[in-house]
């Protein structure tokens, strides 16, 4: 190969030492984006799961989680339980709020409700559903799961108050969100209600706002308020209803009777009996209680457990029991009946009846004529009660006691009584011989017959007429006789009359001239008064042939006053 063949030319590679820059966009893009990664987790609050029976409306990415309008989380995701029993729902809290979550915090979905407390959740028509939230005051660590409430809480949990637990042996129309009154103002409400352990009473949690807890104490009084009262007074019928509210979901009522400064403000949890009515807590005020017994034979239909035992129109106890018996002595059944009496509604004047206990002194009573009687409370209805009162002309009876309780006797209703009256009456008449007094009149009546048909009486009536019209005749003539006399009479009385006067005037004369004691004016005074008689003589025969014509025909009767 020639020497002048060049050779090529040598080629060296270079190695880069800097990074193209197109590379460098996406690594800044990439540690962009790991930045804001690791911020958002590290920001983001906890994920929850909180169970509910019905989550209508909640959808995930766009249901929020609301404490008083702020939105403090958001859900992730909606899917059914394993048990298809539940809704499980993934909640992401925020961060700031996490700290405020416990093991008491409760959840609830809020949509358009309508309850005993009002309509909520109207705003949710535009915006669509949303789940509520209370923190609570739990200080324990918040558990990953929660389980949601059907119903939103009626208080939340910084609402200031106090909180009762109210017992009653029935519901009595009371439901959850049912008001609670102190005189008319709505204070508070009923939150829940539940069975007792014993499952015989209902225990009621109630809520009283503040600052009206200051009116609970712990003397104070609650009572049902709900439904409508009727009653009849002397001036007509009297409805009484607390509200349009308690009449519909019914209420409590509650009183302070020694006020705010008597007793001790009532602490929360405080536990209360809560009474039927009004009248149940003044029953209640009265400590002194006695039991007795009654038996009755007639129908008692109408008396129920409950009804009211008095005297005299004032109340002083309650039937309790009601229950039909067989006597086997007297081979009949019979009625018992068991009242509870307080004695100090009746309030004695001055030393008691008898000294003793409360069972002597209702022996006592008994003793003396104490009775008890059925009687109508209603017309209406058919309601009866039981009246206690004295009736002293029943027969005395011992004072007997049955299972411990003084045994009351009873005297027969009004109306039973008006039943015996008149079957004794009817059982008399019954008694009595009809057919034969029917038979004595029978008779009777023809003799009676027979005597006005006697050809006697009719000549009798017949000689009577005659005699009537001859008397009649008689007095007549009488009549126009003596009207000449009397006319005659009365003209000599007239002229006595004027007589008199001239006598008189003729003796004043004469006064004068005659001396007091002489004979002449003796005796013209003699003589004045002579004629004085003869005058009243006249006049009284006038009058008396005036009223009695006859006389001159039979003379003068005897003398009548």
């Amino acid at each position: 190969m020639p020497e002048s063949a060049q050779l090529p030319p040598e080629v060296r590679a270079h190695k880069r030492r800097m990074p193209s820059l197109v590379w460098l966009i996406p690594i800044v893009a990439a540690l962009i984006g790991g930045y804001l990664a690791l911020t958002s987790y590290l920001n983001q609050g906890p994920q929850i799961v909180v169970s509910f029976r019905a989550a209508s409306g909640v959808e995930a990415g766009k249901t929020h989680v609301r404490y008083k309008d702020v939105v403090v989380g958001v859900v992730e995701d909606v899917e059914l339980s394993d048990d298809l029993g539940q809704i499980d729902v993934t909640i992401r809290m925020s961060k700031s709020f996490a700290r405020h979550l416990s093991d008491d915090t409760r959840f609830w979905v809020v949509m358009p409700r309508v309850g005993a407390s009002g309509v909520s959740g109207l705003e949710t028509l535009l915006s669509g559903v949303y789940i509520g939230i209370d923190p609570g005051k739990g200080s324990g660590k918040p558990p990953a799961s929660f389980a949601g409430l059907n119903e939103p809480p009626l208080i939340q949990s910084d609402d200031p108050g106090v909180t009762l637990e109210l017992r009653s042996d029935s519901l009595g129309g009371l439901s959850r969100g049912s008001p609670v009154y102190f005189r008319g103002i709505q204070v508070g409400r009923i939150l829940a209600y539940r069975l007792s352990e014993d499952n015989k009473t209902i225990v009621f949690t109630a809520f009283v706002d503040a600052p009206y807890d200051e009116f609970v104490r712990q003397d104070s009084r609650f009572w049902n308020a709900s439904g409508l009262s009727v009653a009849a007074t002397n001036s007509g019928i009297k409805l009484q209803v607390e509200s349009l509210q308690t009449l519909l979901v019914g209420g409590v009522n509650f009183d302070a009777p020694s006020g705010t400064t008597g007793s001790t403000k009532a602490e929360n949890g405080g536990k209360y009996q809560l009474f039927g009515s009004f009248e149940d807590v003044t029953s209640a005020g009265y400590a002194e209680r006695i039991q007795a017994v009654a038996y009755f034979s007639g129908s008692v239909r109408g008396l129920k457990p409950g009804a009211a035992v008095d005297i005299r129109g004032i109340q002083i106890g309650t039937v309790e029991t009601v229950a039909l018996e067989f006597d086997p002595s007297i081979r009949d059944f019979r009625v018992k009946v068991v009242m509870q009496f307080e004695p100090e509604r009746a309030r004695p004047q001055g030393a008691a009846i008898v000294d003793g206990t409360p069972i002597e002194r209702a022996q006592a009573l008994i003793q003396a004529g104490l009775r008890a009687q059925l009687r109508t409370a209603s017309l209406l209805t058919g309601d009866l009660y039981v009246a206690v009162d004295f009736f002293p002309n029943e027969p005395k009876a011992a004072a007997n006691m049955i299972d411990g309780m003084p045994e009351l006797p009873t005297v027969p209703t009004a109306i039973d009584q008006l039943q015996t009256s008149a079957t004794t009456v009817l059982n008399k008449i019954s008694a009595m011989p009809i057919d034969e007094i029917a038979r004595n009149v029978n008779q009777v009546v023809e003799n009676l017959n027979s005597l006005v048909a006697a050809p006697e009486l009719k000549a009798a009536l017949a000689s009577v007429g005659s005699v009537a019209e001859q008397l009649k005749s008689l007095s007549d003539q009488l009549g126009r006789d003596i009207g000449p006399v009397t006319a005659d009479l009365k003209r000599t009385l007239s002229e006595a009359a004027s007589a008199m006067a001239a006598a008189e005037r003729t003796f004043q004369a004469t006064q004068s001239i005659v001396a007091p004691d002489s004979r002449l004016r003796l005796d013209l005074a003699s003589a004045l008064k002579e004629f004085a008689a003869a005058a009243r003589s006249i006049r009284t025969l006038t009058d008396y042939l005036e009223r009695n014509p006859d006389a001159l025909i039979r003379g003068k009767g005897p003398a009548t006053r």
